[in-house]
């Protein structure tokens, strides 16, 4: 008996860093803000989940806040949805 090897072969391909979008002045106002709760109002395709998941990786990366101590709350089930997929490596274990 031959084995024949299949004819098709599964190729994995590296998955490159994602670039950081770049932020209107609005944007990174919302980003650079040091003080408590802020509401970001906007109208569709604006750039607000972009913005809100610019400010979180903001707070747990540059200002070294517990990733536990972060709600972000929305107003939709597609921007929740889209801001659950923006979740990085550590959140996709729980």
């Amino acid at each position: 008996m031959d084995r024949q090897p299949p004819a098709y072969r599964l190729v994995r391909r590296p998955v490159r860093a994602a670039q950081a979008p770049v932020l209107d002045a609005a944007q990174a106002q919302v980003v650079s803000h040091a003080g408590g709760p802020l509401l970001v109002l906007a109208g569709p395709g604006t750039g607000k989940t972009t913005t809100i998941v610019e400010t979180v990786a903001d707070r747990i990366a540059g200002r070294g806040m517990d990733p536990s101590r972060v709600l972000v709350l929305t107003f939709s089930r597609k921007a929740a949805q889209e801001l659950a997929a923006c979740r990085g490596p550590a959140d996709a274990a729980r």
